[in-house]
Parts: structure tokens; sequence; C-alpha cells
């Protein structure tokens, strides 16, 4: 009988549940912050792109180049740079050669136009003589002419004659002089004319000189991007020669950087401008500046060629403090805060479990057991909630249900 009693309690001892491990965590009070996550790229908020000019003129250059685009000297990239400093300048002897030439057919045309006027004045005045001239043998035609009376009749018609040759002479350098004059002003135009598009060329050729010297619209760092040259990726240099109206350089101004990012089309009701923000640059992981929400775009955008029903909205932040390692187009994220909270107490969403009815339940620990109660949730985010009642700081709580048998006895 005592060998049965011994079986029976072993089995008894074998019978017993074996202690289980529950991992917990601890409730917590302080500053509680709902977020939004965002990534995006760094950019300068005030900048300028620096292209290469558009020189304008007639093409007849007769086989010189004189509107190509050469880098002669160009600054570094990373060269900090204030406003009106050259930042490049491109070869400009053929352009100084063509002003020269335009500035000198401007004198000449200046001086045939002078030449012409007074020929034409030499003209006028030789023209004038011959017309008085011409007035003068007419009048003394006439005057023979009144003394017909007393002249046999062959001198009388010879004085006849002699006064319509003299009137038609007369009568033809009148009409003469006016198709002279019309003549003499239609070449003197001609001249005019090529006067005209010879200033409007040496005008040309001086805002060419000047444009090929590029100044720092403002302050800022001179950012040179990578182009493809042949078959490599390389910077633009000394001897390269750019189209006109290429984006070769940029400035930057490296006191006021933004992040441009975007965020998915049901969040964005969460955002506001002005909200605060910690931006996170991936390059440098213990680099941690404050930002605010400063503009969310009008209109939602999707990404690539297809439609798509996942679009985003393009927001920007500005940085609030700089530091000297900040760049452009560097990759960041950014926590967005939503809503804040001083003083609450707050656990791991983890510890929260829902029972039927939607009731929030905890379990608190109790000694050896533990304890279950309902709570009220408030604020929360990805990782934690506000427990408005029914926990204190420091008390330690479940992180997954407890079994039966660790209950505290009278608890539901």
């Amino acid at each position: 009988m005592g060998g049965a009693y011994w079986l029976a309690s072993r089995a008894q001892q074998h019978a017993k549940p074996a202690a289980t491990f529950i991992r917990t965590a601890k409730a917590q009070s302080g500053r509680l912050e709902q977020t939004l996550r965002v990534t995006g790229m760094t950019a300068a908020e005030n900048s300028a792109l620096i292209l290469a000019p558009r020189l304008s003129g007639s093409r007849h250059s007769h086989g010189r180049s004189d509107f190509d685009l050469v880098i002669q000297s160009i600054v570094d990239s990373g060269t900090a740079v204030k406003k009106g400093d050259v930042l490049a300048e491109f070869d400009r002897q053929y352009m100084l050669l063509r002003l020269d030439d335009y500035k000198d057919a401007v004198i000449q045309h200046e001086n045939n136009i002078k030449v012409l006027y007074a020929n034409l004045e030499v003209r006028r005045r030789a023209q004038e003589q011959k017309i008085r001239a011409a007035k003068g043998a007419l009048d003394k035609a006439l005057l023979n002419l009144k003394t017909a009376p007393v002249r046999s009749a062959i001198q009388t018609e010879r004085f006849r004659l002699a006064a319509e040759e003299a009137r038609s002479r007369y009568e033809e350098y009148v009409t003469q002089s006016k198709y002279l004059d019309l003549s003499d002003l239609a070449a003197i135009r001609y001249y005019e004319l090529d006067y005209e598009v010879s200033k409007l060329e040496y005008k040309r050729a001086q805002a060419n000189v000047e444009k090929m010297v590029v100044r720092a619209p403002i302050d800022g760092m001179v950012v040179i991007p990578s182009t493809p040259h042949g078959s490599e990726m390389r910077q633009i240099q000394q001897g390269d020669q750019v189209r006109s109206g290429e984006t070769f350089m940029q400035v930057v101004d490296m006191r006021s950087m933004v992040v441009t990012a975007s965020v998915n089309q049901a969040d964005i009701d969460l955002l506001r401008l002005g909200q605060k923000a910690r931006i996170r640059v991936d390059a440098f992981p213990d680099l941690e500046l404050p930002g605010r929400v400063i503009a969310i775009g009008a209109y939602a955008r999707s990404a690539g060629w297809r439609r798509s029903y996942v679009t985003s909205i393009p927001v920007r932040l500005k940085f609030e403090k700089s530091d000297p390692r900040l760049l452009p187009n560097f990759s960041v994220s950014a926590d967005i805060v939503l809503n804040a909270k001083e003083g609450a107490t707050f656990v791991p969403k983890e510890c929260l479990f829902t029972e039927n009815g939607g009731r929030k339940v905890v379990y608190i620990q109790k000694g050896a057991g533990w304890e279950k109660r309902e709570v009220e949730t408030g604020l929360d985010n990805n990782l934690v909630a506000e427990v408005v009642n029914g926990v204190r700081e420091g008390e330690v709580l479940a992180a997954e249900p407890p079994p039966p048998g660790a209950l505290a006895a009278g608890v539901d």
C-alpha cells in the first residue's frame, strides 16, 4: 500500500505544469509622440542653375568659330562664392575679333554716309547752278523774242526756236533734279540700313562678350554635376565645349536647406503646415536635425509609366538647424510629429490585448501571478500607446497572454 501511494504522488508531481517564460515590459511616463515617417532628398531652398550663354548674332562668320563655347577657366566644385564672383569664362578671342570687326564697320558706314550726304549736297548745288543758268538762257531768249516786230522773219524764227530750246532745257533740269534726289537718297538709305545692321551686330557682340564671363547670381556653393564625356562620367572642366543653353553648374545657398519628400495619399490628412519633424541623414547615422513642414502639394502624383492607384503627395520640410556636413542630394528620413503629449503613461502596443466587445486589457505582474485589468487607451504610435487609466508607471506588464493558471485568483 505504501508503494501505491508513492507511485501516485510521483504521478501528481509529474502532472504539475512547468514554469512558463513570459516576455514583459514596464509602463513608462514621459513625452509621447505620434509620428509619420517620410523619406526624401535634401535640396537647397534657394539655388540657381547656371546655363551656358545663348549667343546672338548673324552666323556668317566666314568659317570662324565665333559662337563656340569652349571653357577657358572654371571654378572647382564645392567652392564658396559671393554674388558677382566669376564662375566660368569661355574663350572670347573670336568674339572679341568679331566685336572689333563690327566696331570698324560701324565707323566705316558712318563715314560713308557722311560722304554720301556731302556728295548729295555738292550735286544739288551743281544742279541748282545748271537750273539757274538754264533759267537765265530762257529769260534771254524770251527777251530776244520780244524784238520780233523789228526783226526779219528768219531772225524771228531763230529767236522762237532758241526760246523753245531754252524752255525745254530748263524744264528738263527742274524735272531731273527731283529724280536725282530720289536716286541719291535711295543710295544713302541703303548705306543707312547697312549701318543699322552693323550697329545691331556690334551691340550683340558686346552683349556676347559680357555673357561669356559667367558670374554668380547669388551667394552660395558651386556644384558641378557629372555628365557623360565619351565613355566616362566626369565633371565639366577647362577645355570642354558646351552647348548654348546647357546647364553645366549650380550655385546653392547652403544656409537654407530643405527636404523634398512624398507622403502616401492615405496619410495626407494627418499633415499640417508648421508641424515639427526630426530629420536623419542616411550618410551620417549620428546626425539628427530639427525641421518643420513648410509646403504640402496640391495634387497627387503616381510613379512609373502605367496608371497607378497608389499615389503620393509631394511634401517639403525645412531644416531649422544646419550642419557643415549637410549637402544637396543626400537621402534622409524624417519623423513628422503629428501629436504629442507630455507626462503620458504609455506601454508597448504588444502589451495591449483586445477581448470580445473590443475592450482593451493588460496583464499586470502580481507576485508570482498576473492580474488582468481593463484599460482605456489614448494617443499612440507605431510602438507604444498611452494608457489613460488602469496602469501606473513602473508596473510590469506581460507582452504575451499568461496561461490561465497563472492569473491571480478572482480575476476574470
